[in-house]
Order: C-alpha cells, then sequence, then structure tokens
C-alpha cells in the first residue's frame, strides 16, 4: 500500500479499531480515534482506507467537518475546533458505527 493521506480515515485489521490518519511513512501510521484520543501506531499493511461503505476513498461529511475544523484552527477558534470535534464524534456513529 502506498503512503496513506493524512486526514483520511482507516480501519486498522489488527487492533479492528477505525482511526484517522494523523501521520504516515512507507514504514508506520500513526492513527487517532475518530472524535480524539491518544494516538496509536500501526503497520501500513494492517490498514484498510475507509468510507461509510468501507469501500475504498472519502467520506464527503468528514471532509466538511475536517475542513471546519482546520478553518477554526486557523483562526485561534477554540469554541469552533471543539464544536467541529463533537460533530465528528457524533458523525462518526452515526454514519460510520
Amino acid at each position: 500500500m502506498d503512503t496513506m493521506e493524512v486526514g483520511s480515515l482507516a480501519m486498522d485489521t489488527q487492533r479492528n479499531r477505525l482511526g484517522e490518519v494523523m501521520a504516515a511513512t512507507r514504514e508506520r501510521v500513526f492513527l487517532r480515534p475518530l472524535g480524539g484520543g491518544r494516538e496509536w501506531e500501526a503497520k501500513p499493511s494492517a490498514l484498510r482506507p475507509m468510507t461509510p461503505g468501507g469501500e475504498r476513498g472519502r467520506c464527503a461529511g468528514c471532509d466538511r467537518i475536517k475542513r471546519a475544523r482546520r478553518e477554526a484552527t486557523a483562526r485561534g477558534d477554540a469554541e469552533g475546533m471543539a464544536r467541529a470535534a463533537t460533530l465528528m464524534g457524533l458523525h462518526q456513529r452515526e454514519t460510520h458505527a
């Protein structure tokens, strides 16, 4: 598998956990639980890119929320960042669970 894109979603098949890619190289990938939490490291060979249907690609809802979070971060808007984290958690439970 090529290096995963930062911000994409991936299923860690060794741990059976879904996470957001925070950093990636050819040898290792760092993921964070959806909605926040402690990162973990996974081997790229153990990851499967995910969308709501479990197929390769991206979720438009996730992308929209991530964009809002990035914009809030750029403005230094702590309330906007917290709101985006809450929305992501709700979205993940409702759409990707």
